[in-house]
């Protein structure tokens, strides 16, 4: 299910387009209607060619993109609720298919995954959010965005996409990310971590009392405050994920590592142990790994990177033999698979026995939008990307973070209310239009003077929060399809 919500649009009125982005030809049509005005579906219906949308002539353009809309509405009056069922289908095949329902609840428009076939060549995925239209009454509707993919297995799509990326560096080929990687996961019986002033304070002033507050309180503030992921590591693998975000803490007490976001969150030896299994199943993936915040660490490094590439052993890429600028091919012939980015002083890690294995800060570039309002968002992210070929950074791995930087007093003031705001609640703002902007403004390849090989790609890695409320990896693997 898709987790949308926010601020009623007039009578549940939403405006729909589809983009058929896979390499079939589709058939889009509308089954099992409840409750909703079915007036404008047929704009919506019927054969749509390779890199054409609906509705095709006709439809409306509310909003800033320019891009054609039908309206489709959520009857008011005796229903407060309804859904509509897509399918998307291949001309002439008649199973299988990729289906989805799109449901409007108290004027709110959600959506769920039906396809019951993972052999099914294409994949129907949508996207909704609200937006605000053009017009003298600048009103709020819902946007809703129906794509269709080619159907790639996520846990395995470099494999699947050998011959398209092989020759690309790997700065250039466009990775999933997830923001604050390891917290889908706390454990309540460590208190609360270094990085965080609300649990720092409660600890402070109330020593041992995050152990003692009840499981249901406790995990109320890990959800609203601290959780940025609920899959665990191996099922992002699985989902696509190959950018991992992680922020490490040593628990003094025990001596353990974990990653952290306000608490504790994944242990990492755990965390390591699915990574590495899965990389073992999997040797054509490459992922990387960036340690970019370390709390009470110091004296530390040695011991917790022994975790890491005790796990990741030959597997680990050098920088030595290989950079942000090497062909994916090489780290294929290399049998390398993971790059360890660590973000400490260089005087802290040069005599560690696998100094040679770390990749310092200045490999990536990462710039943080620090926005809490979407268009303020927008307006950072086009910027970042527009510099993504300068001189200073064109041989970096490069991350657009797509996530709003939210209010902290605002989200602890209503931290025990019900409808309180939270992190997820600014990710469901937030991230479908991210995605929007990534097909729409930056997932384009633009040719140089030169030759193919130097056409310039403007996307790398893009990282969200929730990653399952948005369809982002089967976006950025489409991106890669068509490189």
């Amino acid at each position: 299910m898709g987790p949308f919500g926010g601020r009623s649009g007039r009578g549940g009125e939403a405006y729909v387009r589809i983009q058929n982005r896979s390499s079939h030809p589709i058939r889009i049509t509308f089954l099992d209607r409840n409750n909703v005005d079915e007036s404008n579906l047929d704009d919506l219906s019927g054969d749509v060619a390779v890199d054409a949308s609906l509705p095709r002539n006709g439809g409306e353009r509310p909003f800033a993109n320019g891009f054609r809309y039908a309206t489709v509405l959520g009857r008011d009056g005796l229903f407060d609720s309804g859904h509509v069922t897509v399918e998307a289908r291949v001309p002439g095949a008649r199973r299988p298919t990729s289906t989805l329902r799109l449901i409007v609840n108290d004027k709110k428009w959600t959506w769920e995954d039906l396809s019951p076939d993972a052999a099914s060549p294409i994949r129907l995925v949508a996207d909704a959010n609200e937006e605000r239209c053009r017009g003298d009454d600048d009103s709020e509707f819902w946007k809703v965005e129906l794509r269709v993919y080619d159907n790639i297995d996520t846990s395995k799509w470099m494999e699947v996409l050998g011959d398209r990326i092989k020759d690309l560096p790997l700065n250039q080929v466009g990775l999933p990310g997830t923001h604050d990687s390891g917290t889908y996961t706390f454990d309540k019986e460590m208190g609360a971590s270094p990085d965080s002033d609300l649990t720092k304070t409660i600890e402070k002033f109330c020593p041992g009392m995050l152990g003692g507050l009840a499981d249901s309180i406790l995990g109320t503030v890990f959800r609203r405050l601290c959780q940025c992921q609920s899959r665990s590591v191996l099922e992002q693998l699985r989902a696509g994920v190959r950018y991992f975000d992680l922020r490490i803490a040593r628990h003094a007490e025990s001596g353990r590592y974990f990653t952290c976001h306000g608490v504790f969150c994944a242990d990492m030896s755990v965390l390591m142990k699915e990574l590495g299994t899965f990389l073992s199943s999997h040797p054509r993936e490459i992922v990387v790994l960036d340690f970019n915040h370390l709390y009470e660490m110091d004296g530390h490094h040695g011991e917790f990177l022994k975790i890491v590439f005790d796990v990741l052993g030959e597997r680990v890429a050098y920088p030595k033999w290989t950079s942000a600028i090497s062909p994916v091919s090489e780290f294929w012939e290399k049998k390398k698979q993971a790059v360890v980015i660590y973000h400490a002083a260089s005087d802290k890690l040069k005599d560690l026995p696998f100094a040679n294995k770390i990749y310092h800060n200045g490999y990536i570039h990462s710039p943080w939008p620090e926005a809490n309002a979407t268009d303020v968002l927008h307006s950072k992210l086009t910027g970042f990307v527009a510099s993504r070929h300068d001189d200073k950074h064109k041989n970096q791995l490069f991350v657009l973070q797509g996530m709003l930087t939210p209010d902290v007093e605002l989200i602890k003031s209503g931290l025990m209310n019900g409808d309180g705001l939270s992190i997820r609640a600014y990710a469901n703002r937030a991230s479908p239009k991210v995605m929007d902007w990534c097909e729409d403004e930056w997932m384009v390849i633009e040719p140089t003077r030169s030759n193919d090989a130097n056409k310039k790609r403007w996307l790398n890695i893009v990282i969200v929060d929730f990653i399952e409320g948005v369809s982002i990896i089967p976006a950025i693997i489409d991106y890669n399809r068509r490189l």
